[in-house]
């Protein structure tokens, strides 16, 4: 059997987290951005987006569109093959039914500092419908 993978580990794009917020708030998130840059010199010159998070007032949903596409190859060698050849392991996009998967993105304000793991449930019948599981042998029969 084949597998997918993921291009990241997110569905959303950093710009999401900017969804209902006002010019003045996007000035004031960059400005404070800036700001703990000047503290710690590592920090990256791009607003992350759970900075962003801390001055959403309100939670943000928002529903994707997902639309497999083929793997492309990273790495070559001289002769222009994948160096892993890992590609023919994989699904290619026709493969994969459905054509289009939905996916959400939720983010909540005022949910930094939180230490606790965040735990995600799949449902296994979607799983198992899109061919990323295989069908569980029954124990009904069995009484």
């Amino acid at each position: 059997m084949g597998f997918l993978r993921l291009n990241k580990q997110r569905v959303g794009d950093v710009s999401d987290e900017l969804v209902g917020f006002t010019a003045e708030m996007k000035l004031q998130a960059e400005q404070d951005w800036q700001e703990e840059r000047m503290r710690d010199k590592k920090l990256g010159a791009s607003v992350p987006g759970y900075f962003y998070r801390r001055y959403r007032t309100r939670p943000l949903l928002t529903i994707h569109i997902v639309e497999p596409s083929d793997p492309k190859p990273d790495k070559v060698d001289d002769s222009g093959k994948p160096k892993k050849d890992k590609l023919k392991e994989m699904f290619s996009a026709a493969e994969i039914e459905p054509r289009s998967f939905v996916a959400i993105s939720i983010s909540f304000p005022n949910f930094d500092g939180f230490k606790t793991p965040v735990y995600y449930t799949l449902n296994k019948v979607a799983l198992r419908e899109a061919g990323l599981l295989e069908a569980e042998e029954s124990n009904d029969d069995e009484d």
